[in-house]
């Protein structure tokens, strides 16, 4: 019983965060001077910006908090640069999981 209750409690607490599990999705830049921030809002500081057709690796889906409630893409960039972009912005190949 208390294994079970563990494994419940752990699930619960990965889903409140907003995270979805690693998925590593193959994706391309929708727009010119896209901002990677590096916090999940426009709050955040821009570390970098991407182009039009910039391939990426999704590592996982978040739920934006106050003030931006969107959903956005943790990245890796190619040169292992990792970030955050507005998930609009980002063309996936495969649609990620997200954990509500």
């Amino acid at each position: 019983m208390p294994k079970l209750l563990y494994t419940l409690l752990l699930i619960f607490a990965v889903s409140s965060a907003g995270i979805s599990s690693d998925i590593y999705t193959a994706a391309m830049v929708k727009e010119k001077k896209t901002p990677v921030y590096n916090l999940p809002n426009t709050t955040g500081k821009v570390i970098a910006y991407l182009n039009r057709g910039d391939k990426v690796q999704i590592i996982s889906k978040f739920r934006g908090k106050e003030p931006d409630f969107r959903y956005w893409y943790n990245i890796r960039i190619n040169d292992d640069t990792q970030g955050f972009v507005y998930s609009e912005l980002i063309c996936s190949t495969l649609p990620p999981k997200i954990i509500p």
